[in-house]
C-alpha cells in the first residue's frame, strides 16, 4: 500500500530531554536495544543523564564510606587511568548486566589494569549499543575485593574476547579453564594425590564467578559489624585447605536453582581474641552435565567433584546456626 502523502512523517519522535520533534528514528541518538529512549543530540544526553551520573557518584561514595576505603590510594596516573577505562569499555575480562523494573538495562563491565592479580580493577556502569558502550554514567578504580563484589549487579554475560594473534596464545586461552579438584568423595579425608585435573567451560566457569557472588552477597547481608572484619579475612585463608581435609562438620543443601552446595566447617580458637571461631568452606558439588570435557568425564563417573567456592572464619553463633541447614553429611565425633 502506498503511502498518501510521500514523505510525510506519519508518527512523532521527540527527544527524551528537550521534546524537539525529530523527523525519523533514524535521525535519532540511541543508546540502547530495549529502553526506547532517543535524543536529538549529544547535548540533550547528557543534560538528561545528570541525574542518573550523580545517583552513581553518591551511591560509590556511601560504599566506600561503608568498606572504609574513602581515601584509597590508586597507583595509576591520569592518563594510566583514561586508558584503562577505554580498554574496559573496548575489551572488558568481565560483564554483569542487570534490568530495573521498568526494562532499562545497566551493564558493569570489569578491568585488571595489569598482568599481576593485586592489580586495581577498573569498573564501568554504561548502557550498550550493538555489544558496545554507547554511554558511560560511571567509572572508577578500586584495590578492594567487597567493592567489586558490591558492583557484581544482576548475571554474568560473556565479555568482549580479543583475537588471538597465534596459535600458541589460543593453546594458552585452552588452558584458562583448567582446575585442579579434590575428587575424592566429600565424606571421607581429601589426599592431595588423589587431585585431577577437570576441563571446565567457560560458561561454567562464568556460573562460579556468579554463585561465588551470590554466596558472598548472601554472608555480607547477614553479618553483624562486631565480626571479624572482611579485610581480615585473607589472613585466614590457610585454614580454607585444613576445614576441606579434616572438617568437624559437614552439611549439605540445595540453593534456589537446585545446585548442591557442601558446606565443611571447623572450629578453632583464636589467641589474639581469646574466642572460638568457625571457618567455613562452601563447596559446589558440580553436576555431571556441566562437564563437557571427555578428558574429565571419566573422572566424574568415578566419584562427585567438589569445588571449593568461598571459604571465611566467622565468631558469630547466629552464622553458625544459618549454614548448619539441610541434611547432614558427616559430624566428627568428640570421643
Amino acid at each position: 500500500m502506498k503511502l498518501p502523502f510521500k514523505n510525510q512523517q506519519l508518527v512523532p519522535y521527540f527527544c527524551f530531554d528537550c521534546s524537539k520533534n525529530i523527523p525519523t528514528i533514524d535521525d535519532a541518538f540511541v543508546l540502547d536495544e530495549q529502553s526506547g529512549k532517543y535524543f536529538c543530540s549529544e547535548k540533550c544526553i547528557i543534560t538528561f543523564h545528570k541525574p542518573y551520573v550523580k545517583f552513581f557518584q553518591k551511591q560509590e561514595l556511601s560504599m566506600r564510606k561503608k568498606f572504609q576505603i574513602v581515601d584509597e590510594n590508586l597507583l595509576l596516573t591520569d592518563e594510566e587511568q583514561l586508558m584503562w577505562t577505554e580498554k574496559n569499555c573496548q575489551h572488558p575480562d568481565e560483564v554483569w548486566k542487570i534490568k530495573d523494573a521498568l526494562g532499562n538495562s545497566y551493564h558493569v563491565q570489569f578491568k585488571l589494569c595489569g598482568e599481576s592479580s593485586d592489580s586495581c580493577t577498573s569498573i564501568v556502569i554504561c548502557y550498550v549499543f550493538m555489544k558496545k558502550p554507547s554511554f558511560v554514567l560511571h567509572h572508577t578504580f578500586t584495590y578492594d575485593q567487597e567493592l567489586i563484589q558490591f558492583y557484581k549487579w544482576g548475571k554474568r554475560e560473556n565479555a568482549a574476547v580479543e583475537k588471538r594473534q597465534d596459535t600458541g596464545d589460543a593453546k594458552k586461552s585452552n588452558q584458562d579453564n583448567v582446575i585442579n579438584f579434590p575428587t575424592k568423595n566429600h565424606s571421607k579425608e581429601i589426599d592431595d594425590q588423589e587431585r585431577e585435573e577437570v576441563y571446565l567451560s567457560r560458561e561454567t566457569l562464568g556460573e562460579i564467578d556468579q554463585m561465588r557472588s551470590e554466596l558472598l552477597s548472601e554472608l555480607i547481608s547477614r553479618r553483624k559489624d562486631s565480626d571479624i572484619a572482611l579485610e581480615e579475612f585473607e589472613s585466614f585463608g590457610h585454614y580454607l585447605t585444613q576445614t576441606l581435609e579434616k572438617p568437624d562438620e559437614i552439611y549439605e543443601f540445595l540453593t534456589k536453582n537446585n545446585e548442591k552446595i557442601l558446606v565443611h566447617i571447623s572450629d578453632h580458637h583464636s589467641h589474639t581474641k581469646d574466642k572460638t571461631f568457625y571457618y567455613y568452606v562452601l563447596c559446589w558439588e558440580i553436576p555431571p552435565q556441566k562437564i563437557t570435557d571427555e578428558r574429565s568425564k571419566d573422572l566424574i563417573q568415578r566419584s562427585p567433584i567438589i569445588l571449593p567456592v568461598l571459604g571465611f572464619p566467622s565468631m558469630d553463633q547466629t552464622i553458625y546456626n544459618f549454614y548448619r541447614k539441610g541434611h547432614c553429611v558427616s559430624k566428627r565425633s568428640l570421643n
